[in-house]
């Protein structure tokens, strides 16, 4: 993968954002600021989705297969 798993998580964040705005649902009103907001809480638990995905016997591919 080229990219980093931050840029990974910003897209993630975006398309996220995205398809609440298509939902007519509010979001935040600067979206780099709740990308940053984001990507630094995913940064805390991240490790611990990736235990919980390998505990129950799934690789992350399975469970986010656009992340790869």
């Amino acid at each position: 993968m080229n990219e980093s798993l931050e840029e990974v998580w910003r897209k993630r964040y975006y398309r996220a954002v995205r398809k609440f705005q298509d939902q007519g649902i509010e979001t935040v009103t600067n979206l780099e600021t709740g990308a940053d907001l984001y990507i630094s809480l995913r940064r805390k638990w991240n490790p611990n989705l990736i235990k919980l995905t390998n505990y129950m016997g799934y690789s992350w591919n399975e469970i986010a297969p656009y992340e790869n």
